[in-house]
């Protein structure tokens, strides 16, 4: 049984083919894609970029693997969070995507949240304290600096979002990406619908969100994209998840009490400055702290 994987990180896209029955990677391939930066804090990508990446890794994965597609009997994603892909209603892409690590709408994320009364008010409404990478004040820059482009949005995606979007052809966002937004309840698992009136009062916004799915539900049922760019159309697409949240899942832990010789834990250290550490047993000597506690990491 074999599957292929793909995640989209920031400096570029990866492809595997999975043999989930004998755990076996058949094949691997990746392509990058450039960056666009500015001393202002701008971070964007072209997510044209992003497709051809995923194209190219995916058919060098392929290739590894003496596989011509036919025998892929589904097909998963992962991707960077935080960005902001628009769409108009013929689902052409607006302008380039601002990326997590874009903060050039600093100034619009501190308006924002001066609205949401603080970093105290933010926490108490949405869960989370929200940033300039989050994608909510790339909303309001975009309405302020290209209003032209505003004015044509019909789709609201992030970068994984577009991906299955580009597979799949329906907009679905999943509830673990939807959580870095900043428009979303970490608590009700929903949108925060008057937050984006108060961007923008028309309701252009609400209507053009994804609809919410979990990571192993179908974004539409199969994959759509033409059978030239890849060959596995007509393949069940999973909805996905974003990268981080695939890493500490596919994490080879074990249970202590449960395993020999036993495990200690894992930890990750991502580029967006958080440490998130998974002891396997709370009476480990070696890591005392309760699970899944985030750190900050200085430096």
């Amino acid at each position: 049984m074999k599957f292929l994987g793909i995640d989209c990180g920031t400096q570029g896209t990866k492809a595997v083919i999975l043999d989930v029955e004998r755990g076996v990677v058949l094949g691997e391939g990746s392509a990058p894609h450039p960056l666009t930066e500015a001393a202002n804090g701008r971070r964007e990508q072209n997510p044209a970029d992003w497709i051809r990446a995923l194209v190219a890794a995916t058919r060098a994965a392929l290739a590894q693997a003496g596989s011509d597609g036919q025998d892929i009997l589904g097909v998963g994603v992962s991707g960077q969070q935080h960005g902001l892909v628009l769409l108009d209603d013929s689902g052409k892409v607006l302008r380039p995507a601002k990326l997590w690590c874009d903060t050039e709408s600093t100034p619009e994320n501190q308006r924002l949240l001066e609205h949401l009364g603080g970093v105290e008010g933010s926490i108490e409404r949405l869960g989370l304290a929200i940033a300039p990478g989050y994608t909510v004040s790339k909303l309001l820059w975009t309405k302020e600096q290209h209003p032209e482009v505003f004015d044509q949005i019909a789709q609201v995606l992030l970068p994984h979002d577009y991906l299955n979007f580009w597979l799949t052809g329906r907009a679905v966002a999943e509830y673990g990406d939807a959580s870095g937004t900043g428009y979303f309840n970490v608590r009700t698992r929903q949108y925060d619908l008057e937050l984006l009136r108060h961007i923008d009062p028309s309701g252009r916004l609400e209507r053009a969100l994804p609809v919410l799915s979990e990571m192993r539900q179908l974004c539409s049922g199969h994959a759509t994209a033409p059978p030239w760019t890849i060959p596995c159309d007509s393949r069940p697409c999973l909805c996905g998840q974003r990268s981080s949240s695939a890493k500490t899942l596919s994490s080879p832990v074990r249970n202590t009490a449960m395993s020999s010789p036993p495990a200690t834990c894992t930890v990750r250290l991502p580029r967006s400055g958080i440490s998130s550490t998974q002891p396997i047993s709370s009476h480990s000597p070696l890591m005392p702290r309760p699970p899944s506690k985030a750190l900050p990491v200085s430096g």
